[in-house]
């Protein structure tokens, strides 16, 4: 992809998001991004096919960039991991919010449970599962709940401890893992 698309479709993306700020998803047109961004209709089209696909490529870029953050931690310390992925939620609040309240949030929400699922289960200690009874899906569904959770509160109650918060995850989800060293 060229650095001039690129920008055309960051400029996009992100006069969505402005106009978020002004008006809901649902009133948001093709016309109002076009106008705001300055550029024709034919260029908004030759890069989205609609509104929904600019929200959904926004969404996909947040959850990379979460999976990215969160991943940039060692397979022994997952405390690291939830403590990278809150801090680039909180450092990107804004979208979050805006996607959180969008009417994609089941989507975004999903999403982001997807991001938390895929970092938690290669980290489970499956043979404490085992002796519990307890199914892997069940506990990826209940830790990924809970954590999604925590995140939903602290952003929407703009609660800047989240590090409290890591350390409570932390110690809650010690006994489902490999490792002690969380």
């Amino acid at each position: 992809m060229d650095k001039r698309t690129k920008y055309t479709m960051e400029q996009i993306k992100s006069t969505l998001l402005d106009l978020l700020d002004t008006h809901s998803f649902e009133t948001i047109t093709v016309t109002m991004i076009c106008e705001q961004t300055s550029i024709s209709r034919r260029t908004f089209y030759n890069h989205f096919s609609d509104k929904f696909e600019v929200i959904d490529e926004i969404m996909n870029d947040y959850t990379q960039a979460m999976r990215q953050a969160a991943s940039e931690s060692t397979p022994e310390n997952f405390k690291q991991g939830i403590l990278n992925g809150f801090n680039f939620i909180h450092k990107n609040k804004v979208v979050f919010i805006k996607l959180y309240k969008s009417p994609v949030s089941n989507l975004f929400l999903t999403r982001l449970g997807s991001v938390i699922t895929e970092l938690v289960e290669p980290k489970l200690n499956h043979a404490y599962l085992q002796m519990h009874n307890i199914s892997v899906q069940t506990i990826l569904v209940f830790l990924t709940s809970a954590v999604l959770g925590i995140v939903i509160e602290s952003v929407t109650k703009n609660d800047e401890d989240y590090t409290t918060k890591v350390e409570e995850i932390a110690t809650l989800v010690k006994p489902y893992f490999k490792t002690k060293t969380i």
